[in-house]
């Protein structure tokens, strides 16, 4: 029997990969107007287009966008999130009250939607309590472990072995036992059951698929040309290397319901990062009328934008036309006088191997070399600085004046002590963080968000008195 058993193995890991079955390739479902007898679909938050007035004042429009990074990325964006709701600008009122909509990747994509099932203290409804103590447990929690034993529950490691049901797909179930489950019964949340109250949502993946993708936007009124080229909207271009976005408007391409679809999977979407991850999978219904299935695939949202910006473009582009008026036809009239966009950025600008060390491998590297992290590191590296200025140049051409709104990039370099700055910079990106690598994040917000932050101080001016006297890029003034 054993000699039996050790024939077999590399047979059973050959096929592996691949699946016996096709049980698990896509769980989203086609859209169906039949399920929806009032004649329309619910309203939901996970667009790309706002309404104004949704939250906070509809004159202006307040836009999160939470960056990749593991666990880094994950608990910095929340706790952020929380120094904003502790962040006054007029009495009864703070800034986390105003924000619109989020866009995320990744490790950011975490918090952003653990958001959405939330409700404050005071508000009635079936979904979790937004708590600090609680949401930055959840951030901290040990999930490669937790994912790792998840593999050896028999229903899971029969269907990892037999069908197409793979690492991504455990991950994803590890996400929504912890944090995107509805409390008590064990049932996963779906992106229809977000709380409406909330921000838009938009998580951002990117697109894995080779062929030509068939999505079409008008060109906006208030972004140049130039600008949407580099929002990655496409126009007859690849499908590969796009972002795609969890939002109505993009399932709406495919023929397919996104109020069907789990939240846990398309968080884990934007999180599945290359090599330990396979991608996640969606059917595309919009072209049943060929012989074969068509799938989307997709991966982490690092590698077409790890910081959410190219959603954030897409805020603006499809907000800036009112709900009730044709996106295709052109005729867009502005909805905004002012704009707020915060990004927290878990980008620490290490990586590489120490100068001094003659062999860079690791205990690792004996089993899998991992040099193929750094190379991908230093793609992403080169392209943020190119991508930062790209948006800006877009964000500016879309202000009004340039006392109407502001661009603040929060990042861990600003950290004004060198200690705290050091620690923070040291924690990993794994989906994994220990209690003193969170005390480290915990010490670098509360340098980066202290009363004097010039930044916070200007938006708060720009919410209250509806302008500023900062420059619509906002930057903290250099260490000495």
């Amino acid at each position: 029997m054993v000699r039996l058993i050790c024939c077999a193995l590399p047979f059973v890991l050959t096929v592996a990969g691949c699946g016996l079955l096709p049980l698990y390739s896509s769980t989203n479902v086609e859209y169906n107007a039949s399920d929806y007898p009032t004649g329309s679909p619910p309203v939901t938050i996970a667009s790309s287009t706002v309404d104004p007035g949704h939250r906070g004042r509809s004159d202006t429009l307040v836009i999160l966008a939470f960056s990749g990074g593991g666990s880094r990325a994950a608990y910095l964006s929340a706790k952020v999130m929380f120094a904003l709701e502790k962040r006054f600008y007029q009495e009864g009122k703070h800034i986390l009250d105003e924000v619109d909509a989020i866009s995320s990747v990744s490790g950011g994509s975490l918090p952003a939607a653990y958001f959405a099932v939330t409700k404050d203290p005071d508000d009635e409804g079936p979904w979790r309590l937004w708590n600090e103590r609680k949401v930055l447990k959840a951030m901290q929690k040990n999930y490669i472990r937790r994912w790792f034993l998840n593999w050896f529950w028999p229903q899971n490691f029969l269907r990892y072995w037999l069908t197409d049901f793979d690492r991504t797909d455990i991950m994803a179930q590890t996400f929504a036992d912890n944090m995107f489950d509805k409390r008590g019964f064990q049932i996963d949340y779906t992106i229809g059951e977000l709380n409406p109250e909330r921000p838009n949502l938009v998580l951002n993946a990117t697109n894995a698929t080779a062929g030509k993708v068939s999505i079409e936007h008008h060109e906006a009124k208030y972004l140049s040309k130039q600008s949407l080229e580099h929002t990655d909207i496409p126009g007859g271009r690849t499908s590969f290397g796009r972002p795609f976005r969890f939002t109505e408007e993009e399932f709406q391409q495919i023929h397919s319901d996104i109020r069907d679809y789990s939240l846990a999977r398309a968080v884990m979407a934007t999180a599945a990062f290359p090599a330990v991850f396979n991608y996640m999978t969606l059917r595309d219904y919009s072209r049943e009328d060929e012989p074969e299935k068509r799938f989307v695939h997709l991966f982490d949202g690092g590698s077409s934008d790890n910081q959410g910006l190219s959603g954030v473009l897409q805020i603006l582009q499809d907000s800036e036309c009112k709900k009730n008026t044709s996106r295709n036809d052109g005729n867009c009239e502005r909805t905004y006088e002012k704009v707020i966009v915060i990004l927290v950025d878990a980008y620490t600008g290490t990586g590489g191997v120490n100068a001094e060390d003659s062999d860079g491998r690791s205990f690792v590297d004996f089993v899998l070399d991992t040099n193929f992290i750094d190379a991908t590191d230093s793609l992403l590296f080169s392209n943020r600085d190119q991508r930062t200025s790209r948006f800006f140049e877009a964000f500016e051409a879309y202000l009004p004046a340039s006392d109407k709104g502001i661009y603040y990039h929060i990042t861990l370099e600003d950290v004004d002590d060198e200690e705290t700055r050091t620690r923070a910079q040291n924690v990993g990106t794994n989906f994994s963080l220990s209690k003193v690598n969170a005390k480290a994040l915990d010490d670098a917000v509360d340098d980066l968000m202290k009363p004097e932050n010039r930044c916070l101080q200007a938006i708060a001016a720009l919410l209250r008195h509806g302008h500023h006297d900062a420059k619509p890029h906002c930057k903290l003034p250099p260490r000495d």
